[in-house]
């Protein structure tokens, strides 16, 4: 008889705990979508924004790599004119006087 009730009472703690997490779950998962479905309408609103600066961006990046490749191809002439900056720099502290 004892067992039974304990048997019992167990069950009906366990059943209490899955309920309740169940409903902590579906609580979760609403309050998600809702915040998902916030920030998509938040994207969707500002996309015709995004969209001109993310062009913008990859123009900007283009730009970078085209002026990087135009100075491998030349860095003959860029050592040359660091060369030249760092002389013209230097050369009044040498003279004498």
């Amino acid at each position: 008889m004892r067992l039974s009730a304990v048997a019992i009472s167990i069950a009906g703690i366990v059943t209490t705990v899955v309920m309740a997490t169940r409903t902590v779950i579906r609580k979760n998962v609403a309050a998600t979508s809702k915040f998902a479905k916030a920030i998509a309408d938040v994207i969707k609103k500002l996309s015709p924004i995004l969209a001109p600066l993310g062009k913008l961006l990859g123009q900007l990046i283009m730009l970078g790599a085209k002026c990087l490749n135009f100075m491998v191809n030349n860095l003959g002439l860029l050592v040359m004119f660091i060369v030249w900056l760092l002389y013209d720099s230097v050369k009044g502290k040498f003279t004498r006087r």
